[in-house]
């Protein structure tokens, strides 16, 4: 017979009834069943109907004195028949247990004395081989299940779908309390998906480890399941999974083509775990990380393929099947972030000729030329695609100004020029679109800067051309003024103005702010907002963001030679902060003016700039202030989303209170409590605070009775140039004199 049989003739030898022994029982079975009946109750409550169907039947072929083949096949498909009712077969073991030592013996002494004596050692040997048989069938009956569980698994063909299904099996044949998925990326482990995990536990999908740390990197390392009931102090113990409540844990690793590709962990937190998992639970759960692996394997391969065809195979750029996705999903995020982006739509200018005399092989070089040389001309983030042919989309995102698209797009224009033989070369032409200034479609927008590509080369192409007539008169405007910020440069009309900085309640000058101005010859003199926008987005910041700190330096030298030691504000930029550049040019600089006292000396960088990327602007601080000896303070505090916590991550000396936090002082309590809770906070931080545009004596008032120490506005001092900071201080030096 097949295995299911399990050569039932061999069981025979379990019994050991003699000829009189089985007479006894063929004339006194139907008393002895209903005697046991009576006496036996089920294994548990839940088991009662079940226990009440079938036992009799059971019973009478166990006391019929007839063992052949059909009485072992009848203990097989108990085991099933036990198996589908779902009772645990501890459970059942236990009952059978007592049936055999307890209740069989009871009834042949209380109500059968007479019963041969052989009959108890038969019985117990015959209830023995019952056991094991029916054990037999129950983990057939189990393992077929779980065969249909497995098959139906198999259906589930998203990795994400399939595993919590795995998942849940795994922990159940297990006795486990979760289970993760772990993939190796690299030299490194994470977890990927969770099922039945704590959220402390979960917590830790953002770890990355190294793979060969933890039971799972044992596991992959040594290629074979891992065990650790006692996980804590395992050598294997990592402590951020230790403080996550971890007891145990197996890890099941998960075969690939080229090695195992990750791990099936399962978890036990609050139940400790079996002391012995069986064979069959292992083949199971071995079975179910085949499985779990192949698919694994199988997502990866279609990621790959996915990304083939995604991809143009000459340049290795993304190629025109993502274009509107990436299209559309810039747009989304320009609506988030209140930021534009621009769409480039390049064609080669020239290129028909590389193809047509030099060769399509030369062709390609020319392509892939180009493509790593746009790779360098724009951001990491940015995204360039391979339309066509010599096409190429660029997605420019983030941008904060229209100007800033001038400098990106010269720099592409620069980037396409290449030359492919001697006195022959190639450029681009380039269509521009702006969102949200173009709000059509991806499509449409991919149309709107093709048309515009066209204008482009009819203009004789190196150069590039912007899609509708707003933004063309935007371009123009900046463009005009832009031209006219060279100019001033290049005539010195650029002024530097002072505010003073006093203290409250005395209103005495402590330091100044230096202000940009420009001396227009038509428009008179302007304040930064009438062109500091475009002047930021233009490399001639560079040269004008030196003129204001070598000129603030000039006057700083000389206010502090003189005797008077005043805090000297400067504004910088985040591009001259993060420049490479500009610490050792402060440097030699600041070298050149030895009385200049550098604690006194403090750059102010705005407050929204300088949250932008913290990381990055506090290391610059840091270095700053280690090999300058300089000061910072985050100006227009309030105005931006910052954290308070920024306030230690960049290492500031103060703070500059924005001006329309102050200008709201008088508007109610609110007003003057959040005020106070910034002041407060400063010292508790031990850093200064001045508070910015201070306009009426009630203000100045109520900024005294708060604490604030320092203060500037036009209730002080309007700005002006050096000249006026000198009377200020021989006035002040005068009258304490005087006094």
């Amino acid at each position: 017979m097949a295995r299911n049989s399990l050569d039932l003739l061999a069981f025979e030898d379990w019994v050991a009834f003699t000829a009189e022994d089985r007479a006894w029982l063929q004339a006194n079975a139907a008393g002895l069943v209903q005697a046991l009946v009576a006496r036996l109750q089920p294994p548990a409550p839940e088991d009662a109907a079940l226990f009440a169907s079938w036992l009799p039947e059971w019973l009478q072929t166990l006391c019929s004195g007839d063992y052949g083949r059909s009485f072992w096949e009848r203990q097989i498909k108990t085991g099933k028949r036990l198996a589908e009712a779902d009772i645990p077969l501890p459970r059942w073991a236990q009952w059978l247990s007592e049936l055999r030592w307890k209740q069989i013996p009871s009834v042949l002494g209380d109500i059968f004395p007479a019963a041969p004596a052989s009959l108890l050692p038969g019985f117990s040997l015959l209830l023995a081989g019952c056991e094991h048989v029916i054990h037999e069938g129950y983990l057939q009956q189990q393992s077929h299940q779980l065969l249909l569980e497995i098959r139906g698994l198999t259906q589930h063909f998203d990795l994400e779908e399939f595993f919590p299904a795995a998942a849940e099996l795994a922990c159940r044949l297990a006795g486990a309390q979760g289970a993760g998925l772990i993939v190796r990326e690299g030299e490194y482990l994470h977890y990927r998906l969770f099922h039945g995990l704590s959220t402390q536990y979960q917590g830790l999908a953002s770890l990355f480890f190294p793979k060969s740390e933890g039971v799972s990197g044992a596991a992959l390392r040594q290629g074979k399941v891992i065990f650790e009931r006692d996980y804590a102090n395992s050598p294997y113990a990592m402590p951020d999974f230790v403080a996550a409540g971890l007891q145990a844990s197996l890890a099941l690793p998960l075969p690939g083509p080229e090695g195992a590709q990750g791990v099936l962990a399962l978890s036990w937190f609050a139940e400790a775990p079996p002391q012995r998992i069986n064979e069959l639970v292992w083949e199971h759960l071995l079975l179910l990380a085949d499985l779990l692996g192949a698919l694994l394997y199988r997502q990866s391969l279609e990621r790959k393929l996915r990304h083939m065809s995604t991809r143009d195979v000459l340049t290795g750029l993304p190629n025109r099947r993502v274009a509107q996705d990436r299209i559309r999903a810039a747009m989304a995020r320009a609506q988030r972030h209140e930021r534009l982006f621009c769409l480039f739509f390049l064609d080669l200018d020239g290129f028909k000729w590389v193809n047509d005399t030099l060769g399509h092989h030369r062709g390609d070089e020319v392509l892939c030329q180009v493509a790593e040389r746009l790779r360098a001309a724009v951001r990491e983030e940015d995204s360039i695609i391979r339309y066509a042919g010599d096409e190429f989309l660029l997605i420019i995102e983030d941008i904060a100004h229209v100007s800033e698209m001038e400098m990106i797009v010269m720099r592409v224009l620069a980037a396409a020029r290449l030359s492919v033989a001697p006195e022959q070369s190639i450029s681009a032409s380039i269509g521009v679109v702006i969102y949200p200034f173009d709000e059509g479609s991806p499509e449409e927008m991919i149309r709107h800067a093709d048309q515009a590509m066209y204008v482009a080369k009819e203009r004789g192409g190196d150069t590039w051309a912007p899609y509708g007539q707003y933004l063309q008169e935007t371009m123009q405007e900046e463009q005009q003024l832009l031209r006219e910020l060279r100019l001033a440069d290049e005539r010195h009309e650029f002024r530097l103005y002072w505010q003073p900085i006093v203290t409250l309640p005395e209103q005495r000058i402590c330091g100044v702010e230096a202000l940009m101005r420009w001396q227009h010859p038509n428009r008179g003199l302007l304040a930064p907002g009438a062109f500091l926008e475009v002047l930021e987005q233009s490399v001639l910041m560079d040269s004008v963001a030196q003129w204001v700190v070598a000129t603030a330096v000039v006057e700083a030298n000389r206010w502090h030679q003189g005797g008077h030691l005043l805090d000297i504000h400067i504004n910088l930029s985040r591009r001259e902060l993060c420049s490479a550049r500009w610490i050792q040019w402060c440097d030699d600089l600041l070298r050149r003016f030895p009385a200049v006292r550098r604690d006194h000396l403090f750059f102010e960088i705005v407050e929204r700039v300088a949250i932008k990327d913290i990381p990055t602007v506090a290391k610059q601080i840091r270095s700053a202030q280690r090999q300058l000896g300089v000061q910072f303070v985050l100006d227009d505090f309030g105005t931006g989303a910052s954290a308070l916590q920024h306030l230690g991550e960049l290492d500031c000396a103060g703070i500059k209170i924005d001006k329309s936090m102050i200008s709201d002082l008088q508007k109610g309590s609110k007003h003057y409590q959040l005020v106070q809770g910034l002041t407060y906070l400063a010292e508790n931080l031990a850093i200064e605070a001045v508070a910015e545009g201070v306009e009426t004596a009630e203000v100045a008032e109520l900024l005294t009775q708060i604490g604030v120490k320092k203060a500037q506005g036009y209730w002080f001092a309007r700005p002006g140039p050096a000249a006026a900071i000198d009377t200020w201080l021989e006035k002040e030096t005068c009258s304490v004199s005087a006094g």
